[in-house]
């Protein structure tokens, strides 16, 4: 008897970019890729810039990636998302504290790829967001309040985190009469704690949820990364849950 012996090619590794290459989270990534066995078979690094002023930048136009990871700053996303628009780049943006313009100004530049704007990567955070959903649904919001408690290290630059706003716009969206109020602490080394407290009449609910290494974020940008070259652009960014719950 004959045994087919064909053998399977093997997928191509994603080429992926990392713009913030020299901050906390743009290290952590390129660890990965270099150094865990799964995460570099899955991936290759093709662009690795700190930001525009960057000489290592120019690399992004002559030689794109399959998908550039943005963990910079708001003005080098911009130009970040430019290059990006023009070689039709996917882009996953994780920087925070952008402006309402800024926002404007991301969404214009790459309306014609696929994009991801998350303030945070972390797949237990999409796992709490679906309970806030639900526990914002069945309280009262005349007699609950909703307080946000976040704390992170001293060198966070926005308060509130684009977290807990993301988390704020979760629970008004499924409650719109809720009114959230936000609490911010910076200091020490803290990773990022995130606690959302629902006071009522002789009760309280609590959910907290603490990141306890920077790893967490990378692991989820990588499956982004791989999730974001099967979507299609549709003229405004993909939110972390949407492709999470693909």
């Amino acid at each position: 008897m004959k045994i087919n012996s064909k053998k399977r090619t093997p997928k191509a590794a994603i080429k992926i970019g990392i713009l913030g290459a020299t901050g906390k989270m743009g290290l952590k990534i390129e660890g990965l890729i270099r150094n865990d066995p799964v995460y570099s078979q899955k991936f290759r690094l093709a662009f690795l810039a700190s930001g525009p002023q960057d000489p290592r930048f120019d690399l992004l136009s002559q030689a794109p990636p399959d998908v550039l990871v943005d963990f910079s700053a708001p003005p080098c996303s911009l130009e970040g998302a430019k290059a990006c628009g023009k070689l039709k780049v996917p882009m996953i943006v994780c920087t925070t504290g952008f402006t309402k313009k800024n926002l404007q100004q991301l969404n214009s530049r790459l309306k014609r790829v696929p994009w991801i704007l998350a303030a945070n990567t972390s797949v237990g955070v999409f796992s709490l967001k679906e309970s806030l959903r639900k526990i914002s649904k069945v309280l009262n919001p005349e007699k609950f309040s909703v307080d946000i408690i976040e704390f992170h290290h001293s060198q966070k630059k926005d308060a509130p985190s684009g977290t807990a706003l993301s988390l704020a716009e979760c629970i008004i969206s499924s409650q719109p009469q809720f009114n959230v109020k936000h609490h911010s602490i910076r200091g020490g080394t803290e990773v990022g704690e995130h606690q959302i407290h629902f006071l009522g009449p002789d009760e309280r609910i609590e959910i907290t949820h603490r990141a306890q290494d920077r790893s967490l974020f990378a692991h989820g940008a990588l499956k982004l990364a791989e999730q974001i070259l099967s979507l299609k652009a549709k003229g405004r960014p993909y939110s972390p849950d949407e492709v999470f719950s693909l």
